[in-house]
C-alpha cells in the first residue's frame, strides 16, 4: 500500500505504478488543540517572538531554508510594500551531509540581500528550529507561502485553521487545491510586484470569512476527522 499525503502525489503514483487500488490518499492533519484562531494572544506573541507592534503588519514563513523554500523571493517582495510591513522568516539550515554547501549558500545569499537592501528594520531572520510554530502563525497578518513546489503545503491548513490568509505561489494540485481566493488568502505567480499586491487584499479579507474558512479546514483536515477516516 502507498499513502500519499496529496491527490497530486496519489496521481503521480497512480501513473507510475498502474494501479490505484493500492494507493490511498491521507493528507497530513492539523492538531486542532494547537491549530485555531486566537485573536487574543495575537500581539503579545509579536511582541515577544519579533519585537513588531500593533501597528505593524507581520508577514510570515516557516520553513527549512534551502533553494526549493524560496525565501529569498520575499526579499524582493517586501521592498514593493509600505514601511508598516514586516517579515520573519526561520526555520533551521541542514548543516551536515551532501546538501550541506548548498543550503548553507543560499543562507549566505539572503543575508548579503537582507544587508543590501537595508532591511534590518523590517525583516527578521531567524536560524535554527522553531518551537511553538503556532504562535508565529497567530501573531501574523498574512502567511506567504513562496515555494517552488510541494507535496501538500501543511503550513498553509495550519494558517487558515488559525484564521490567518494565506498568499502562495500557485502551485496546480496544491495552493490551488487549498486556498479559496478572497475568502483564505490569494494565489500569485512569482513575481515580487504582484506578490506584493496579493499581499495587501488578503490584509483587507473581512474576519468573517476568516473564521468560515477556519471552520472549513478543521471539519475536513483535523486530526480528529482524518484520523479517524484513516482508521
Amino acid at each position: 500500500i502507498f499513502v500519499c499525503i496529496s491527490e497530486m502525489l496519489r496521481k503521480r503514483c497512480i501513473k507510475w505504478a498502474g494501479e490505484d487500488h493500492k494507493i490511498w490518499c491521507r493528507p497530513n492533519s492539523v492538531d486542532e488543540k494547537v491549530f485555531y484562531v486566537d485573536r487574543k494572544n495575537k500581539y503579545r506573541y509579536r511582541k515577544e517572538l519579533t519585537g513588531f507592534n500593533e501597528k505593524d503588519k507581520v508577514l510570515v514563513f516557516i520553513a527549512k531554508f534551502r533553494p526549493t523554500k524560496n525565501q529569498i523571493f520575499l526579499l524582493d517582495v517586501i521592498r514593493f510594500l509600505p514601511e508598516e510591513y514586516k517579515l520573519v522568516i526561520g526555520g533551521p539550515l541542514v548543516d551536515y551531509g551532501p546538501l550541506r554547501e548548498r543550503d548553507q549558500n543560499y543562507f549566505d545569499e539572503i543575508v548579503y540581500r537582507f544587508k543590501k537592501y537595508n532591511l534590518e528594520n523590517r525583516v527578521k531572520i531567524i536560524r535554527g528550529f522553531i518551537d511553538k510554530v503556532d504562535r508565529y502563525i497567530k501573531m501574523s497578518d498574512v502567511y506567504v507561502f513562496p515555494s517552488y513546489s510541494e507535496g501538500l503545503g501543511t503550513p498553509i491548513l495550519e494558517s487558515i485553521a488559525c484564521g490567518v490568509p494565506v498568499v502562495a505561489n500557485r502551485i496546480e494540485g496544491i495552493t490551488d487545491w487549498i486556498i479559496k481566493e478572497g475568502e483564505s488568502g490569494y494565489l500569485s505567480s512569482l513575481n515580487p510586484e504582484e506578490f506584493a499586491l496579493k499581499i495587501q487584499k488578503a490584509i483587507e479579507i473581512p474576519e468573517e470569512k476568516l473564521l468560515k474558512e477556519s471552520d472549513r479546514i478543521l471539519k475536513n483536515f483535523s486530526t480528529k476527522v482524518i484520523d479517524e477516516e484513516y482508521y
